[in-house]
């Protein structure tokens, strides 16, 4: 395919929500993202700097996370990506997708690498973009080497895993890679979007490396539970505001799925049935950031 021409990204579409539906049905994935799917998304765009994104497993954040990314060098070609993995093959397929992404959407045709850019799975660069030692985007394991890395968004998606913090040691290598996320970030000046380092997961343990994130080093925290939680406290503050004004409004819905168009209620006792309590209760409710 031809290398065309890079325009600005249509007004309508400057929200990020916006351009996730005109993503999802350019790719037929969905005619429209799910409510909880929009409520993520403007979190993404719209929330702070450092923030971590805790939902249950099955809502789409890998999705939504790529099509983040996407937003990103669409809206501005000099942006530097940086996806982080629990591993180098699961951070290549996210940015495979992405490449796909650009060639199946048209809006982002233009930013598909030309002849003269770098092009793997591992490292590519936008056509329109100005060639520097960082590629446009960068993907790697979260325990891979982050010396000479720079970028204005990092992105680590499910970095914590049930095998890769499965002991105390595992889990300090993780806890010390991802340290190393704030001293790679550019800094900001006056660019259109902010620098921004996004965590994106779901707790594998009970002393997850996502509650150091936010009882050590600050980071807000939103929480997407599979079922309308019944006690709101146990969430600090951090339960996302419209599942919380929908529990106050009408009660009742405790026990009830936050997000029937990825789970009914039949696919939450199926899978509550099918696993433990402990771990139910760390990848649906995700509770492992209150105990």
């Amino acid at each position: 395919m031809a290398t065309l021409l890079w325009e600005p990204l249509p007004e309508q579409l400057h929200s990020f929500p916006n351009f996730v539906c005109y993503l999802l049905r350019e790719q037929g994935l969905a005619s429209t993202p799910t409510k909880q799917q929009v409520a993520v998304a403007k979190w993404m765009q719209d929330g702070p700097d450092r923030s971590l994104t805790v939902a249950f497993r099955g809502l789409g954040k890998s999705l939504l996370a790529s099509y983040y990314a996407l937003y990103r060098l669409r809206m501005d070609p000099d942006e530097k990506i940086l996806i982080v993995s629990a591993t180098a093959l699961k951070a290549g397929d996210f940015s495979q997708f992405m490449l796909r992404t650009m060639a199946e959407v048209d809006i982002l045709n233009c930013l598909l690498p030309g002849p003269e850019n770098r092009f793997s799975n591992v490292a590519f660069d936008v056509a329109p973009c100005t060639v520097e030692q960082s590629p446009s985007v960068r993907a790697m394991g979260v325990t891979s080497q982050t010396t000479g890395q720079r970028c204005t968004c990092a992105i680590l998606d499910d970095v914590e895993t049930l095998s890769n913090v499965i002991t105390q040691l595992k889990q300090e290598r993780v806890a010390h890679a991802v340290t190393e996320m704030e001293s790679i970030i550019k800094p900001d000046e006056g660019q259109l979007l902010p620098r921004k380092i996004l965590y994106l997961g779901t707790p594998h343990t009970e002393t997850s490396i996502y509650l150091r994130l936010v009882r050590e080093r600050g980071y807000a925290s939103r929480y997407w539970p599979a079922q309308y939680p019944k006690e709101l406290e146990c969430y600090e503050g951090n339960l996302d505001p419209q599942i919380q004004a929908e529990l106050e409004a009408e009660p009742g819905l405790v026990g009830e799925p936050t997000d029937p168009e990825r789970f009914s209620h039949e696919d939450i006792l199926q899978r509550q049935a099918s696993t433990t309590k402990a771990s139910f209760e760390l990848q649906f409710l995700l509770l492992s950031l209150i105990h």
